[in-house]
């Protein structure tokens, strides 16, 4: 056996290999992730995209069930007397129920 450090140095294991596995590894990993975060993200629009026309249909019936009570409300205040009640048990229910504005009203604003 030989004591010679230079060449023990030439028969010591390289960092280099598991540094170079480990890093091809981490490239590795990073890329897997990015391809699972866009297949993600594009399933996300995907689903955001198809609910575009319920959304849409939803203001359409927001708009109709709020004129529907805004007149049900007038018809109560003018007296009629199942328009009071309907009024009375949406009330007790917390839902308020009020007249739809005039339309002089809306432009003094």
């Amino acid at each position: 056996m030989s004591t010679d450090p230079s060449e023990r140095r030439h028969n010591a294991p390289s960092p280099l290999r598991p540094l170079l596995v480990a890093l091809i590894a981490f490239t590795g990993f990073l890329a897997f992730q990015t391809v699972e975060l866009l297949r993600d993200r594009s399933g996300i629009a995907q689903l955001h995209h198809s609910q575009d026309q319920a959304y849409a249909e939803s203001g359409k019936l927001r708009q109709q069930l709020n004129a529907l009570a805004g007149e049900t409300a007038l018809l109560a205040q003018q007296g009629n007397s199942d328009a009071k009640r309907i009024v009375q048990a949406f009330a007790r229910q917390g839902i308020n129920m009020s007249p739809p504005k005039s339309p002089a009203s809306a432009q003094g604003k």
